[in-house]
């Protein structure tokens, strides 16, 4: 509802160009050249839940 009424999307989250290279990096993904630390860019969300999963399972892990 937030995002409705702000105009920013569901489907993408906005996060600095050092978090997208950080979520890209969780996910096992590739990250694109030229991501600026410093530049807001829009991350898909499903990038972001497949990050998410997988940290989640890394932290499971026992060390």
């Amino acid at each position: 509802m937030f995002n409705l009424l702000i105009g920013q999307s569901a489907q993408f989250i906005p996060l600095y160009g050092t978090h997208v290279r950080q979520v890209l990096s969780a996910a096992g993904l590739n990250e694109p050249d030229g991501i600026v630390p410093a530049e807001r860019y829009e991350l898909r969300l499903d990038y972001a839940k497949r990050a998410y999963t997988a940290l989640k399972a890394e932290l499971k892990q026992p060390k």
